[in-house]
């Protein structure tokens, strides 16, 4: 049966049932396809059947039909020796009936070619193959030329390419391989183009095998030999991970004397479970100067790839200790830092491993210094700054200590100019009260104010700001204060909305405010349901921190078109958001990354407009010759954004040293507590173009602590370089759920899964107020996670 449009869009169905004399089992045949029909078809088709003395009937259909469907031509099986005709006589009618079949293929349909729907291969080993046929049927009354090809070779899937004829009312066999080149599961398609028509089968499959990551080279950067010093005993950064579907063993060994693998120095062997990750014990004892390179050997089961090595390279350089002149006390100045000049006096090259500062309270730091050992040329000064956390304390005493291989260890005091108008001090001078259920309090904090100064001054009594902090307990106002006796004052959070509060307390004394920062987060009331979806593309905040100085300006196009590429291909498996910054002082890049109209917002992947903004902020950077540092304004810039639940990646881009202080501690803070990464384009010494300055180590260190990426500055295509590390490295899965309200314990506690209870593999950690997820049990990819908890009030 087929349906057919007439002129006016009315739709036509004809069932046409052949009863000739020579029929033998009266049973119909249903056609396989559903093709589009002409109204002059049909009824010419109709016509012929009718003079045959074929029945036939007729129904009209609703016009809301558009295809040929539920009713089509019927036709009876095809006696021997009657290829052509769908009835089964042999008397002249036949004759009469056979152009009907001729007229309704060429009117009713177009030469097609069937094949299967979908090949499924299931599970095929890596390093082995697995066949199937791909069945190619021609249905019509003519032969048929089919061209066929695969879209997703790559994968692993390939097909007998070029053209062969499908016989009419036959059909052709085509083997379609799959071949796995990783583990895991791999679609793609089979295309079968008939002329301009193309059709499409799905082709599935899972790769399954052991398979390993780790990098084919480490570089170690400068290692020094000091004179009449031991020979250093140098690790190497080498993670092997199973990113494979089955376990791994794998086996790393050294025949070389200064490469040391394992306990032992020969060989180190572990089984991996799919997932899992190691690092290797692996240590270098260089005994000579030089561009030096070790081999490490790795074997495992990885089908085609037992056998692997991987390159450890170093620069050996042998270094005499260090004659230094500098400052014998130092002071701290009010609203500035001191300036520290130390200078080698030696008439060769050298190195400094020892620069620390520590002072009660702990309040001092090195402004600028990067991470040791430091090197100096000969008779070389370099210059530091000492600066204070603030709120700045009336009183400190600190030691900054210098030290070089083979030397004494030189102690410098500092202190501070006493400030003679600010004399309340106030502890603690910050406070966070946390999460308070609305229609409750917080526990009640007792503040100290004391009087630094040998005079009695006037204090005003406390003032609060904020909404929902409250004073318990005061003091008079005008109350003169001595030294000798501290003033108390209570407060506490009663929060009457949801929501973060900030706050202070402002204490003033002769014209001079003392604020103590406030901080609180009203929740709403019982029972608390937070509700989380899990993306199935991790959640990734790449913060990309760029060198604006002079001597970087020629490198700007070409870092424009690696960060494009950066950012196209961590798009691809991550739910990015970007921005863009000057690698300035922390005070210029806070004040560019708040005012500048491209760098004001983080900027998402999903946005149509992502790398306009993204690139239009870069490009809109400033040329400064300014302090160039990443790690200390990235930290800043971090504290003042909105935290996502997922990985934080920080990007720097620069050709000079870094000059933020204490980068170390500055990275804890850019993390925020997050999954983070540190990845670096910078110079070393085996670059091979110019540079300001080659990295001292201390972008090197960052990434390899934080399992992060280093890229040469002077590779053009440095973005092609870091990409496939940080794919690695930040496309993972939400593993804490934060909770909106703090709860009473775990057994307060109900998690769901879509929808299912969940008891095990979870755990609650009040220090974060969060549910965190044990490895290998977190929801994946899609899951929607509802925790309900019963919120408490603090005593």
């Amino acid at each position: 049966m087929m349906a057919v449009s007439g002129m006016n869009g009315t739709q036509w169905s004809k069932a046409v049932s052949c009863s000739s004399r020579g029929s033998r089992d009266g049973k119909w045949l249903a056609p396989k396809y559903t093709v589009p029909c002409t109204r002059q078809a049909m009824v010419m088709a109709l016509t012929r059947c009718h003079s045959g003395r074929c029945s036939m009937s007729a129904s009209k259909r609703s016009r809301s039909s558009r295809r040929c469907g539920a009713n089509a031509i019927r036709a009876v099986p095809t006696p021997a020796g009657a290829r052509s005709s769908p009835c089964t006589t042999t008397s002249a009618m036949t004759r009469r009936w056979l152009p009907v079949a001729v007229v309704v293929l060429a009117a009713c349909a177009k030469p097609v070619v069937t094949h299967d729907e979908a090949l499924d291969f299931q599970d095929v080993k890596l390093g082995e193959s697995r066949s199937l046929p791909l069945t190619l049927t021609n249905p019509t009354s003519s032969n048929l030329e089919v061209t066929t090809t695969v879209s997703g070779s790559d994968e692993g899937f390939f097909v007998q390419r070029g053209t062969r004829v499908v016989p009419a009312n036959g059909s052709v066999s085509l083997d379609v391989v799959f071949a796995p080149t990783r583990p895991g599961p791999v679609e793609a398609e089979a295309l079968v183009f008939v002329g301009a028509e193309v059709s499409r089968a799905k082709l599935r499959g899972r790769g399954i095998g052991p398979t390993w990551s780790a990098p084919e080279e480490i570089s170690l950067g400068l290692i020094r030999l000091v004179q009449g010093q031991p020979l250093p005993s140098v690790p190497v950064p080498l993670r092997i991970t199973n990113v494979g579907t089955s376990p791994l063993e794998v086996a790393l060994r050294s025949i070389e004397t200064e490469l040391c693998v394992g306990d032992g120095c020969s060989k180190w062997a572990a089984t991996l479970s799919p997932g899992d990750a190691l690092d290797a014990p692996i240590t270098v004892s260089p005994g000579e100067v030089g561009a030096r390179a070790w081999t490490i050997h790795v074997e495992s089961n990885e089908p085609g790839a037992e056998r692997r090595t991987i390159t450890v390279r170093a620069v050996v350089e042998r270094f005499a200790p260090c004659q230094l002149t500098t400052p014998g006390d130092i002071t701290i100045p009010l609203g500035m830092p001191a300036r520290v000049d130390i200078r080698n006096d030696a008439a060769t090259r050298c190195s400094i491993d020892l620069l620390s500062l520590t002072s009660t309270p702990d309040v001092m730091r090195i402004d600028g210094a990067p991470m040791v050992p430091i090197d100096f040329e000969p008779n070389q000064t370099r210059t530091f700054w000492l600066t204070t956390l603030q709120p700045r304390p009336r009183q400190a005493e600190g030691t900054l200590r210098i030290g070089s291989a083979g030397a004494a260890v030189i102690e410098i005091p500092v202190k501070l100019e006493v400030d003679a108008v600010a004399c309340l001090a106030i502890a603690p001078d910050a406070f966070d009260f946390g999460t308070v259920k609305t229609g409750c309090h917080s526990a009640t904090r007792t503040f100290t104010v004391s009087n630094a100064c040998a005079r009695p001054v006037p204090v005003t009594s406390p003032r609060l700001i904020g909404s929902g902090f409250e004073l318990v307990t005061t003091f008079p106002d005008g109350e003169l204060m001595t030294g000798a006796t501290p003033l108390q004052f209570t407060a506490r959070f009663a929060p009457t909305t949801a929501g973060s509060v900030s706050g202070a307390v402002v204490i003033t004394s002769e014209g001079v405010d003392s604020i103590v920062a406030l901080q609180a987060r009203g929740d709403l009331g019982r029972p608390a349901v937070d509700t989380f979806f899990q993306p199935v593309l991790p959640v990734v905040d790449l913060l990309v921190m760029v060198d604006t100085s002079p001597s970087f300006a020629p490198r700007r196009a070409n870092t424009r078109d690696n960060l494009r590429q950066v950012l196209t291909r961590v798009g691809r498996c991550a739910d990015l958001r970007a921005a863009v910054a000057p690698a300035d002082g922390a005070a210029d890049a806070g004040v560019w990354f708040a005012l500048n109209d491209a760098g004001s917002a983080w900027t998402s992947n999903r946005d149509v407009d992502f790398f306009e903004r993204v690139l239009g902020a870069f490009d809109a950077l400033p040329v400064s010759s300014e302090t160039e540092a990443c790690v200390g304004p990235a930290a800043a810039l971090m504290q003042g954004t909105t935290p996502r639940d997922g990985g934080v990646l920080g990007l720097c881009i620069t050709d000079a040293l870094e000059q933020s202080p204490n980068p170390a501690t500055a990275f804890q803070t850019f993390s925020g507590g997050r999954a983070a990464s540190w990845a670096a384009v910078a110079a070393t010494s085996a670059s091979t173009c110019a540079v300001e300055s080659v990295d001292d180590g201390v972008h090197q260190a960052l990434v390899q602590n934080s399992n992060g990426l280093f890229a040469d500055v002077c590779n053009a295509d440095w973005g092609n370089a870091l990409f496939s590390g940080i794919g690695t490295v930040e496309c993972g899965y939400r593993t804490s759920f934060l909770l909106t309200s703090t709860p009473a314990g775990a057994a307060a506690i109900e998690v769901r899964v879509n929808d299912q209870p969940v008891t095990t593999g979870w755990s609650y950690d009040a220090s974060m107020n969060a549910v965190v997820f044990a490895p290998n049990a977190e929801p994946a990819g899609g899951s929607t996670v509802t925790i309900t908890h019963t919120p408490v009030c603090t005593p």
